[in-house]
């Protein structure tokens, strides 16, 4: 497993759970600031952290 996956997969459950802020799961899985994790997550996922949470939300 890829570093890059560890911290998709990471930041996909804290997302799913919803306890954590998406600054603060940006910083625990190691990204400088929320704009990069953002761009990132959207690369991964093709969502935003936002919506990929509201969805996941929705689904449960």
């Amino acid at each position: 497993m890829s570093r890059y996956t560890l911290r998709r997969d990471i930041a996909i459950r804290h997302l799913a759970m919803g306890q954590k802020s998406v600054e603060a799961i940006a910083h625990e899985v190691g990204f400088s600031s929320a704009a990069n994790f953002h761009r990132a997550f959207q690369r991964w996922t093709g969502n935003t952290p936002s919506s990929y949470r509201r969805n996941r939300t929705i689904d449960r």
